[in-house]
């Protein structure tokens, strides 16, 4: 059992973490509160309509639920409250000190498809499509790719990164791993098409033709490539 003890500000509080247990000051008396406002289980802060607390920085999804904060651990290096599963500390990137156990015991009631936010480690549900806590997309498809400029994870089918604009420089190939340049379409290897041109892919019609250059479809009626401008090829 690990046992952290810190302060923040005048609020004194003790946590065991991994123990499925957590000791709270209870309040003294009601305390009427404004429309909006929470009040923080960890330090009694009583904060405004905001996602973290004023006074101890929690989020106010775990600040105010003492179920999660039961399965919460204490940063030893910054005394920020983490979800259980969280691998790091969300505030300094100190390690989670039971990392191993959160990265072993499932959620209760997880099922398929669940997922673990890549950026904040929260639990979210298969149907989220972007995480509870702090938004990142969910990455659920083939083909995802880290922008080298701001390390944002996209979507396979992203050519530029969402965050930054940043254009992608290469993509790995799902069915071989090959590593291609960002214009190309198709690997060079096996090819198969890059995620980013499966998603662009319209049916084709009669008459409509594949760029050679870049590989997108073109209505027959195109003289030029709609994307890159290359001449239609003569016909033989």
């Amino acid at each position: 059992v690990l046992s952290l003890s810190f302060s923040v500000g005048t609020f004194q509080k003790q946590f065991i973490s991994f123990a499925r247990d957590v000791d709270y000051q209870e309040d003294e008396g009601k305390v009427d509160l404004v429309a909006g406002a929470w009040r923080c289980l960890v330090c009694k802060a009583t904060n405004p309509d905001n996602r973290n607390c004023s006074e101890c920085g929690t989020f106010k999804v775990l600040a105010t639920s003492k179920a999660k904060l039961k399965n919460s651990w204490a940063c030893s290096e910054c005394d920020t409250v983490n979800f259980w599963d969280a691998g790091t500390c969300v505030e300094c990137s100190a390690e989670n000190p039971n990392k191993d156990a959160a990265n072993t015991i499932l959620h209760p009631g997880r099922r398929p498809g669940d997922w673990n936010c890549s950026d904040c480690q929260v639990y979210n549900y298969s149907k989220r499509e972007s995480c509870f806590k702090c938004g990142k997309e969910n990455p659920k498809e083939d083909g995802c790719w880290t922008c080298e400029g701001c390390n944002y994870q996209n979507y396979g089918h992203y050519v530029r990164c969402k965050r930054c604009t940043k254009r992608r420089t290469n993509w790995s190939c799902t069915g071989c791993g090959h590593t291609n340049g960002a214009r190309k379409a198709i690997c060079a290897n096996c090819t198969k098409q890059a995620p980013f041109a499966a998603k662009n892919e319209r049916p084709a019609r009669a008459g409509d033709w594949v760029c050679p250059k870049c590989s997108r479809n073109n209505f027959g009626k195109n003289l030029k490539c709609f994307k890159c401008c290359q001449p239609k090829p003569l016909e033989s």
